[in-house]
């Protein structure tokens, strides 16, 4: 009898990310699957238990390796995994894999889990406080993913850049698949309007590595240039981050009238569909930025970086523009393209389309991943 057991670090990532692959949980397993996540608020739980999960919350910091808590949640996974009788655990975040996988290993469990980014830990930075926190999590995805039976990246680069540190056994089934998926009926293909002002919006949370300085500076020769032609706009969150950016910078750049802070939503789709293109000249360590696969349903073309998780959502000159990282110029001429070429906001966003339908539709990854995992609906069984 299957029985799916999830664990993660924040129980909005399940429903904002991935709503679609937690229902097809459902689906697959023959008794409710049960979620493991930190304390959260009751709205969130509850729609998690509206899609037919099962949930309990267990204290965790999603991106902490403190050993002495570490060891307190890894206990307390391998008991409820235990308590529940799961036959199989699927589990994103640093801290849940570390202690499913080690869970999984003790208990005889098949393993399930997925990097959706690799974040500040594996970055380029060469301070000694990022490379010792490396050293250690390295250690512990030996150790606890020694047996996993399915390792899920999201991009060829997170995939080279884990394999390499040989965390994986030769019995690991390590697969690169297509971001989360996009949701082609919830994101839906609309004409972007070209005879007004050009609209370019960037969505993230307010970090600097997301490419803000350069996304501003691109801007502000934009305003030079064009006047009231162009609109630029950023929609996100701040955030704690060491590389965040402050309220007050974001603010003097919204009182400049250079870019427009718009804030944060609970529902993007207005600002995608009343933008021309969609932004993001990112030097972060990306999975697959969700906010670019929902740009590329929503039909608008793209500009972006050839960095790792972004590359792969462009096909240069044909659904936008992939410049390098911190590349004002090459920011700049690219937005600079679609004012003096209008009606390639509309065929580049036609092609973006086109990409989603046939690389990035939920469906179609939710699907390869449970073939991965070898997971059936209910009743699929020959």
């Amino acid at each position: 009898m299957t029985k799916i057991a999830v664990v993660c670090g924040d129980v909005t990532a399940a429903l904002n990310r991935r709503p679609e692959l937690m229902q097809r949980f459902v689906e697959c397993s023959e008794t409710a699957p049960l979620l493991i996540c930190p304390p959260s608020e009751k709205s969130h739980l509850d729609d998690i238990r509206a899609i037919g999960f099962d949930v309990i919350e267990v204290e965790n910091n999603k991106q902490s390796l403190n050993p002495v808590s570490g060891l307190s949640y890894f206990k307390e996974i391998r008991k409820l995994l235990q308590q529940h009788s799961a036959t199989d655990v699927f589990a994103f975040h640093l801290l849940p894999i570390v202690a499913a996988g080690k869970a999984c290993r003790k208990l005889g469990i098949r393993f399930h889990g997925l990097f959706a980014g690799l974040g500040y830990v594996f970055s380029n930075e060469s301070s000694v406080k990022r490379k010792l926190a490396e050293f250690v999590t390295v250690r512990l995805l030996r150790s606890s993913l020694k047996n996993a039976t399915t390792v899920f990246f999201q991009n060829p680069d997170d995939c080279q850049t884990i394999t390499s540190k040989k965390v994986f056994s030769p019995n690991t089934n390590v697969v690169v698949v297509d971001g989360s998926g996009v949701s082609l009926d919830r994101f839906q293909y609309s004409e972007p309007e070209v005879d007004g002002k050009v609209v370019f919006l960037l969505v993230s949370r307010i970090l600097r590595d997301k490419g803000l300085p350069e996304y501003y500076e691109a801007a502000r020769r934009l305003k030079e240039k064009w006047n009231d032609q162009v609109q630029v706009q950023l929609l996100g969150p701040f955030d704690q981050n060491p590389n965040a950016m402050t309220k007050e910078q974001i603010n003097e750049w919204h009182e400049q009238g250079i870019v427009e802070y718009l804030g944060v939503t609970e529902d993007v789709r207005p600002y995608l569909s009343a933008m021309s293109v969609f932004t993001l000249p990112s030097f972060y360590m990306e999975g697959t930025p969700k906010t670019i696969l929902e740009s590329l349903a929503s039909g608008r073309a793209i500009i972006t970086t050839n960095s790792r998780g972004c590359r792969e959502t462009v096909v240069d000159g044909e659904n936008g523009f992939m410049i390098e990282p911190k590349d004002v110029d090459g920011l700049f001429q690219s937005m600079d393209y679609f004012l003096e070429n209008r009606q390639a906001i509309k065929t580049m966003g036609m092609a973006s389309r086109e990409l989603a339908e046939s690389k990035y539709d939920v469906r179609l990854v939710n699907q390869h991943m449970l073939d991965c995992m070898g997971l059936e609906t209910k009743g699929s069984a020959s």
